[in-house]
């Protein structure tokens, strides 16, 4: 649901503004209103920090996954100086109709020139059949669920792979044994979502993998011992409760990679 749509133009400058008239362009059912928008250049640096507040409302039937925008900078003969795309993702939460929410582009460059004025556009729409929504963990919420392993409740997995990260460094376990399978996934499944951490380690990229009798597999990817997600290019870290001896019991079956 992509096209480029007519956009509306500010004739007015915006550097050092701070609140301007309310602005709204509707297109491909989505009303996107200017709130704020500000840009400051540092005369140390030459670089220009500019922020945008916007609110988003679906004017649609159809439930809002996913919509984004751009801002673009014209010099005062009204030609393009830069233009700068913002993508406010629902996650798991849609948008349903007449459903607003507030968002913020920010971006910091080095313009060649001052702009004069700008233009906002809606550039492309998508909708939950194009882009379901994915679930984010809930604190208190067991890891086995919130990840999609409901099975393990009912069906153990034939081989557990962990990959177990040292700065580079890489301990590897491959459990195919069944008892052991057994015993290690009953501590996975005790392990419980924690709050979600902007914490955020390099070199300590540690993966699990199950992998099913039907062919099928799932894995988590971890921040040293915290849960990461990539969603819809947005990363959540949450930090997990009981998950000490899942991982022991992990680290004592694993072995160096290369010896």
């Amino acid at each position: 649901m992509k096209k480029t749509v007519l956009t509306i133009l500010l004739s007015m400058l915006i550097i050092g503004c701070q609140k301007m008239e309310t602005v709204k362009t509707t297109e491909l059912g989505v009303e996107i209103e200017l709130i704020d928008i500000s840009a400051k250049e540092n005369t140390k640096t030459g670089f220009t920090l500019i922020q945008l507040d916007t609110l988003i409302t679906n004017r649609c039937e159809k439930e809002l996954t996913a919509v984004s925008y751009e801002l673009q900078l014209l010099d005062e003969k009204g030609e393009l100086i830069k233009a700068y795309q913002r993508t406010y993702f629902g996650e798991d939460k849609s948008l349903s109709l007449d459903e607003s929410v507030k968002d913020h582009m920010g971006f910091q460059d080095k313009l060649e020139k001052q702009p004069s004025s700008f233009r906002l556009a809606v550039i492309e729409v998508q909708d939950i059949e194009e882009l379901p929504l994915v679930h984010l963990p809930l604190p208190e919420e067991y890891l086995y669920k919130a990840i999609g392993l409901d099975r393990l409740e009912n069906e153990l997995p034939i081989k557990i792979y962990v990959r177990i990260d040292h700065m580079g460094a890489e301990d590897i376990a491959e459990i195919e044994d069944e008892e052991t399978i057994q015993r290690v996934t009953e501590l996975f499944c005790q392990v419980k979502i924690a709050d979600e951490t902007n914490t955020f380690v390099t070199d300590n990229y540690n993966l699990v993998i199950f992998y099913f009798a039907d062919g099928t597999q799932k894995g988590i990817s971890l921040n040293l011992y915290n849960l990461e997600i990539q969603n819809h290019h947005i990363e959540h870290i949450y930090e997990l409760n009981d998950f000490g001896p899942f991982w022991q019991a992990c680290r004592e079956l694993a072995k160096p990679e290369y010896e």
